[in-house]
């Protein structure tokens, strides 16, 4: 089935290569099929060619410079998302996990306690369960990062 996701979103890149939408979400699905390095190249490629982005655009990208470990271009993804809509807590959770993960409690707390105040009902679980990543073991690293800084389950 993935595979056939993929099949069909390259086959719309090859006939609409400028469309931002088409590879943003092509990349989406590669980054959540376990293949950040392809998501990363069509995301940025997908921001290249639109001069105004939503933020799901950054959080893909965002998104899989930290699957690939690189948690600097991650944060500056993740921060430009929180910058055009400050109260969507998809690039919070990012730009939280990537201070987790670079060892920067305090930043790290601190977005906890922002994502908390734009929604006291967050739930590490139920945000756990709207991750559409094939691997179970990504949504698991996810999730522990988060509860390492207190975040309710």
């Amino acid at each position: 089935m993935v595979r056939v996701m993929v099949q069909l979103y390259d086959g719309t890149i090859a006939f609409r290569s400028t469309c931002p939408l088409a590879l943003a979400q092509l990349a989406d699905i590669q980054l959540h099929c376990g293949d950040a390095h392809s998501a990363v190249k069509n995301a940025r490629e997908s921001l290249a060619v639109r001069g105004i982005y939503p933020p799901q655009m950054f959080n893909v990208l965002a998104t899989a410079y930290r699957d690939i470990g690189e948690i600097d271009l991650s944060i500056s993804a993740a921060t430009e998302s929180a910058r055009i809509e400050p109260n969507h807590t998809d690039a919070l959770v990012i730009l939280c996990s990537d201070f987790v993960l670079s060892g920067l409690d305090k930043e790290a707390h601190r977005i906890a306690d922002q994502i908390i105040d734009i929604n006291p009902e967050f739930r590490i679980s139920e945000y756990a369960k709207n991750i559409p990543y094939k691997d179970p073991m990504m949504i698991k690293s996810i999730a522990d990062t988060l509860r390492s800084v207190g975040l309710p389950n």
